[in-house]
């Protein structure tokens, strides 16, 4: 499986080869896309894009600053979805699933969307469904415990193992690897996630271990650490085969 990252790449300069999420040969590809929700991009005009629903939702954030980074993170994620769909970012229709999560319909692309602190991160397939995940590693978070109330005992035992130096990162590694997971499947955290088990160890593989809910769904899925930036932890889940990931640094041309 290959990892490239693309450089800067200005969303009007794309050319139909880019956005190939298939290439010859049947191999597949999943495509990453990074928006830096802290760069110079038009609050203003990503909010014209919306839905009015969208628009309802940003409407309820407490924290302004909350508010603009969900009004950047779905503009931009119009703007790119339209890439792919030759279509106007605000003409796009969305459907929902019953946890909440968008998809299009009638249409084999896939995508999904995660945001923490200044990163936003939309991963996008075709046909295979899609979970990403992207947190900031928060050094206050008591580890242990809250690994105690949510994760399997094999992951649990595997955090413990690790030096004290260790366990923010392996515990970040495990929770995104987690969150991918259940976000692809739709069923976000009604999903109990000690039905499932994932890698978590620094510098080890990302894998889906076992999946104690139906033993036969391991094999369904291909789990991937994201490198991102300093400070942060993200993890792409996809049901089916994944031969290369492409990463794009999103450069708003609005």
């Amino acid at each position: 499986m290959n990892y490239t990252r693309e450089s800067t790449v200005d969303g009007g300069r794309l050319t139909v080869d880019d956005l190939r999420l298939t290439v010859d040969g049947g191999r597949w590809t999943a495509h990453v896309w990074c928006i830096d929700l802290g760069a110079k991009l038009s609050v203003s005009q990503c909010f014209r894009l919306l839905s009015d629903d969208e628009k309802e939702r940003a409407a309820k954030f407490r924290f302004e600053k909350d508010r603009q980074h969900f009004i950047i993170a779905r503009g931009t994620l119009r703007e790119i979805l339209a890439l792919y769909l030759s279509e106007k970012p605000a003409n796009i229709e969305f459907e929902y699933e019953k946890n909440g999560k968008p998809f299009l319909p009638r249409n084999p692309l896939q995508f999904n969307l995660s945001h923490a602190g200044e990163i936003a991160l939309i991963g996008l397939t075709k046909n295979n469904i899609i979970g990403v995940d992207v947190e900031v590693i928060n050094r206050k978070v008591e580890v242990e415990r809250v690994a105690q109330h949510f994760f399997a005992k094999g992951e649990i035992n595997a955090l413990m193992s690790l030096p004290q130096t260790q366990r923010h990162e392996a515990f970040f590694n495990c929770w995104t690897r987690k969150e991918a997971f259940i976000k692809a499947t739709g069923d976000g955290l009604s999903f109990p996630l000690d039905q499932f088990e994932v890698t978590l160890k620094p510098n080890e593989k990302a894998a889906l271990l076992a999946t104690h809910f139906d033993e036969k769904e391991r094999e369904k899925w291909s789990l991937f650490n994201l490198e991102i930036k300093e400070g942060y932890k993200a993890a792409l889940a996809v049901k089916g085969k994944i031969n290369e990931i492409k990463r794009f640094d999103w450069t708003s041309h609005l």
